[in-house]
């Protein structure tokens, strides 16, 4: 489900719940896909925890501007300090 396009769920949906859930799990919200589907980032940097907890909040407050801000937010932290140089130049 893409929240820019369709919105947030309704509350306590099973669509809902679903993407809670998904949010919730350190290795399968947006953080852990990045670490690939691990929740290590937990224990090895502290901004990607921060960045996967307000992932979290700006769903259960329904604000689509504070998701498009955390997705920025995490992108720009990701380049910056764990994508490798050789990453970047196939980029």
């Amino acid at each position: 489900m893409n929240l820019r396009q369709e919105g947030f769920p309704f509350p306590l949906s099973f669509a809902w719940w679903k993407l809670y859930f998904a949010l919730d799990s350190p290795s399968k919200c947006i953080v852990g896909e990045a670490y690939g589907y691990s929740s290590q980032y937990e224990n090895d940097c502290a901004e990607c925890d921060r960045l996967g907890w307000e992932f979290g909040h700006s769903f259960l407050m329904r604000s689509t501007k504070n998701l498009d801000d955390n997705i920025e937010e995490f992108v720009t932290h990701w380049n910056d300090k764990h994508m490798s140089k050789k990453e970047m130049t196939y980029r």
